[in-house]
């Protein structure tokens, strides 16, 4: 290894100690490797000039990232380097301006498909050729590591000097930032992805480090242009019917000793209608419902729509909160027959 080669991993590893990339504190970091020093840069110092010892501590860490969160770490700190520069370079303190718009609509125009006429910050659609090949769909830029530079969630590359002092603070920044963008969406009243993330944040105490921030961003982007662009939409569909099940056939289920479904099973899942028996007045109401059964990791979940969610998407208008739900289904032969129960961390049953 090259003395070149050597200043390089040294670098890295300054960036991820001084960036607080894995962990929020120095503190944190120390404890992970188990080794007690000070100073951003003192990662780096690990082994001297030994660049045996260097490599070691850094793959063992570009490991960690890969574990932890899925992203190609080395290439990561490729993309955040290079996109810090263009920040730099460009002078893009103004992504900021009124609450973040242009933050906004470089979301709205790389991954909702919106076109660069209808973006109204014109600074920006100048500036989008060097950021967006659309032809392509390829970012010429990280668009992710942008948008945090430009929230301030993300130091740049060549800064981020001390402990990050309140990461779930950052997080609910990222969010509320986010949320009025998602909710633009037509397809979907809420982000399944964003609302996951807020929940595993605001449980999850030992959430740290900035590298979250990108992971949830680039999750969170990933599900809106799902959601967004017709092309993704359909192939998604198509992976998402390779799971689906028909667990319940054309017969019916009983949820409780007044409430029974009857399903009819169709191309891709079922009309189900749900009976509820009313004893104090003997009769019975009922609903039909749209419901697709799929199975994830031997678990069947049922996503269920209700009339009102579905016309509203015929119509292309948003389905509300309570117009549609994912539930655990789970079955079993009981001695008053066939048994369904549904669980959700929301719900109880269905309405």
């Amino acid at each position: 290894m090259t003395h070149s080669d050597i200043k390089e991993t040294e670098s890295r590893l300054n960036a991820i100690a001084r960036l607080r990339l894995l962990f929020s504190t120095s503190r944190e970091l120390n404890d992970f490797m188990g080794f007690k020093a000070d100073g951003n840069n003192s990662l780096s110092r690990i082994g001297g000039e030994n660049a045996f010892l260097k490599n070691a501590v850094y793959d063992t860490l570009c490991h960690y990232a890969n574990d932890l969160t899925g992203v190609d770490f080395d290439g990561f700190l490729n993309a955040y380097r290079a996109a810090s520069e263009f920040y730099s370079r460009k002078n893009l303190k103004w992504l900021a301006r009124k609450h973040f718009t242009p933050c906004a609509e470089l979301i709205r125009y790389v991954y909702g498909g919106v076109q660069s006429s209808s973006i109204y910050d014109k600074v920006l659609v100048d500036l989008l050729p060097e950021i967006y090949q659309e032809d392509e769909g390829q970012q010429l830029v990280n668009v992710p590591i942008l948008i945090l530079l430009g929230l301030g969630l993300l130091p740049l590359y060549s800064g981020g000097r001390g402990d990050v002092a309140d990461i779930h603070g950052d997080f609910n920044a990222l969010f509320g930032f986010l949320q009025p963008v998602m909710d633009e969406n037509t397809l979907f009243a809420r982000n399944q992805t964003l609302e996951q993330w807020k929940t595993d944040v605001a449980t999850d105490t030992s959430i740290t480090g900035r590298l979250l921030l990108y992971v949830a961003l680039t999750d969170i982007l990933d599900n809106y242009t799902r959601c967004t662009n017709h092309a993704a939409l359909y192939l998604s569909n198509l992976d998402f019917q390779k799971n689906i099940v028909y667990p319940m056939g054309n017969t019916l289920w009983r949820e409780s000793e007044t409430a029974f479904w009857l399903f009819k099973a169709l191309d891709n899942g079922y009309f189900a209608t749900r009976y509820q028996i009313i004893e104090s007045s003997r009769r019975v109401e009922y609903i039909r419902y749209e419901m697709v059964m799929f199975t994830d990791e031997d678990t069947t979940h049922a996503y269920v729509i209700d009339p009102r969610g579905s016309m509203n998407f015929m119509r292309g208008k948003k389905m509300s909160d309570n117009e549609f739900e994912i539930f655990e289904v789970k079955t079993f032969e009981g001695g008053s027959g066939r048994v369904m129960n549904f669980s959700s961390s929301t719900h109880t049953q269905l309405p």
